[in-house]
């Protein structure tokens, strides 16, 4: 059950990956430039300031999306 469970679950990444490359494509986004894009503005929101005067540092929105610095 473990084995197949984890099969599974790498089928469905992979879809998840696709779909998600398709979606973003006309815009030019990797999914990973998306995630950190999604975090900044989640960071900002969190501020309570304008986006335009919300000031987040590479670290924290590395440290929020767990990605690298």
């Amino acid at each position: 059950m473990t084995e197949l469970s984890g099969f599974l679950l790498l089928r469905v990444a992979n879809m998840w990956q696709r779909r998600m490359r398709k979606l973003l494509k006309p815009f030019g986004l990797t999914i990973t430039q998306y995630l950190l894009l999604s975090g900044l503005k989640t960071l900002q929101e969190a501020s309570g300031q304008e986006a335009s005067d919300a000031s987040v540092s590479q670290a924290a929105l590395a440290r929020h999306c767990r990605t690298d610095p």
